[in-house]
Parts: C-alpha cells; structure tokens; sequence
C-alpha cells in the first residue's frame, strides 16, 4: 500500500502529486489518470547496514 497527496480528477491520481511507500520511497511527479506521466524524481528510501 502507499499514501498518495496531490491533485486529483475523476476519483484518479492526476496532476501533481507526491506517491509514498511504506519503506520510504518516493515519488514526486506528474500523473495523469492514475499513471505517472511527464516529468517527476524517483526517490529510494537510503538502506544502510552494518557489522
């Protein structure tokens, strides 16, 4: 599941919005009809370890 804010239309992601997922990705974008469109930054979420 992700957390969705931004612009809507017709009950559907579209305009700008930024999509997050639990483990902290994220993206920051156009959408259009539910699909990312356009121009937009995918962002993985930083997975350090250590011993």
């Amino acid at each position: 599941m992700f957390r969705y804010e931004g612009e809507w239309k017709d009950n559907k992601q579209d305009g700008r919005g930024v999509q997050t997922w639990p483990r902290g990705d994220k993206y920051d974008g156009q959408w259009e009809n539910d699909t990312r469109t356009g121009s937009g930054a995918y962002v993985w979420a930083e997975v350090c370890s250590s011993s």
